[in-house]
């Protein structure tokens, strides 16, 4: 009981600590989307897209956006080159994480779903950077699982008894 304790407690643990991560690394993001280098970042990415500027090759300002001008914006992000995840092992600033992988066309979604609110930040869009978090859980896999202590088949089909088809034929 003791040991099963304990392995609840550094469960708990582990999980309000993996919790604790995600929200900072959620915050992290969210604060870099007000940074200037990355508005400046998804502003030259914003520039190759013909439908969001005028004619004097400016970008619209937010009052003549459309729904169509979006779908555009949010197409031409999500069709940049991404990889499923980073490979960096080194703790840099998020950033320079950001920069870097740009200049190696391997953007990996979170940063393009960052890049994508610091653009519509910097048109004037009131924009938030929403992030889903999965942290570990709390409970074993197994302790999820329910067992059934009931057989598959019905019991009367299981414990019938077959007699022979001739001991049948001798008792009568």
């Amino acid at each position: 009981m003791l040991k099963a304790r304990r392995n609840r407690e550094r469960r708990y643990a582990a999980h309000a600590c993996h919790l604790l991560c995600l929200l900072s690394h959620a915050r992290v993001a969210y604060l870099a989307c007000d940074d200037p280098l990355i508005r400046s970042l998804g502003l030259s990415l914003l520039n190759s897209i013909d439908e969001v500027r005028d004619s004097l090759r400016c970008v619209l300002p937010s009052n003549k956006w459309g729904l169509s001008d979006l779908r555009l914006l949010l197409l031409a992000f999500v069709c940049h080159n991404t990889t499923t995840a980073s490979t960096t092992t080194e703790y840099a600033s998020l950033m320079e994480d950001i920069e870097s992988r740009l200049q190696a066309n391997q953007s990996t979604l979170n940063d393009v779903a960052i890049l994508l609110v610091a653009i519509l930040r910097t048109i004037g869009l009131d924009t938030r950077l929403v992030c889903a978090l999965q942290p570990l859980l709390l409970k074993l896999p197994s302790a999820l699982r329910k067992k059934t202590k009931k057989p598959v088949f019905p019991p009367s089909a299981t414990n019938k008894k077959l007699k022979p088809l001739g001991q049948s034929a001798e008792k009568r």
